[in-house]
């Protein structure tokens, strides 16, 4: 009896974990790298800046996704390989719309920190 009950729990784990795994399959992660802005003050950091901010592309859609739990202001820029923007946000937990193109760059801003990804 508890084996099929065991059974039954995963083959519906299974099946319902499946649908979204293939809506995820054109997602992809966009490494981000994170600086700090020096002031006047302000000794050089050595370790790197570590931020919760997560950056998705999805190349069905032509979107990225910009996900965070910081409540920190931040100006979200996207630009195409010729170094033109394409889309830009003054928020960090936005969907911004891109075009076809080889390579997008994504710079992200804020008054303490900067990040830079290519994609």
């Amino acid at each position: 009896m508890r084996k099929s009950h065991l059974l039954s729990f995963i083959l519906i784990m299974v099946f319902t974990t499946f649908p979204t795994l293939s809506v995820l399959a054109n997602q992809t992660n966009i490494r981000i790298k994170y600086q700090p802005k020096k002031t006047e003050t302000q000794t050089s950091h050595r370790a790197p800046l570590n931020l919760p901010i997560e950056v998705l592309y999805d190349s069905d859609t032509l979107t990225v996704t910009i996900i965070s739990a910081l409540e920190t202001e931040a100006e979200v820029y996207i630009y195409n390989a010729s170094g033109e923007l394409e889309d830009s946000s003054p928020c960090l937990n936005t969907v911004l719309t891109i075009g076809e193109s080889e390579y997008h760059t994504i710079l992200i801003e804020s008054q303490d920190w900067s990040a830079r990804g290519i994609f």
